[in-house]
């Protein structure tokens, strides 16, 4: 992590994160999305959607070549989650489906952190890239990708838990630029 970074120690998630991770997420879309996704979803039925796709990711299907990192604060407090799998078996391509910080700790470098751990894990599990979707709109998530070596690849529009949004395919076709 950059030297501006909170004090955090990063340790590999378990299932037993699984109220943390979904309440860090839960707080960081209400920040980072309102206005991109409907206001009723985001202070209504977002919560259940999480809780159910974070029980498949982390109980009930995991995948094995998973990743969910997780900073801690000192207090134990979750203050950030990485996590990356695979979207289809054997993917040579990670899909980094979840990239969060506490709202008050964005800009800190906690998020530049999380990612430079995760690629020689990544790189452990057989992958030898990485990619995601953004919100188009989201242009300080563009810009932090985007510092970090990410291309954009493509946009689309896709269906984000039942709502259309337009989006960017990020692509980090080459390590470097995230692990220095």
């Amino acid at each position: 992590m950059s030297a501006e970074a909170p004090q955090a120690t990063l340790r590999a998630g378990t299932a037993e994160d699984l109220e943390a991770v979904v309440a860090l997420q839960l707080a960081s879309w209400r920040d980072a999305y309102r206005g991109l996704l409907p206001d009723a979803y985001l202070d209504g039925a977002l919560a259940d959607d999480l809780v159910a796709k974070w029980r498949g990711k982390l109980i009930d299907s995991p995948d094995p070549r998973a990743l969910l990192l997780v900073a801690e604060s000192p207090a134990g407090v979750l203050s950030g989650f990485f996590y990356a799998a695979e979207e289809t078996p054997g993917d040579a391509s990670a899909y980094l489906d979840n990239l969060h910080v506490r709202p008050e700790l964005r800009g800190q470098g906690l998020g530049e952190g999380l990612m430079r751990a995760a690629v020689p894990m990544l790189q452990a599990r057989g992958y030898s890239g990485m990619h995601l979707l953004v919100f188009a709109e989201n242009a300080a998530a563009v810009r932090f990708y985007q510092r970090l070596g990410g291309r954009i690849a493509a946009r689309a529009v896709e269906d984000l838990m039942g709502h259309a949004a337009e989006t960017y395919r990020i692509v980090w076709p080459d390590w470097r630029a995230v692990a220095q």
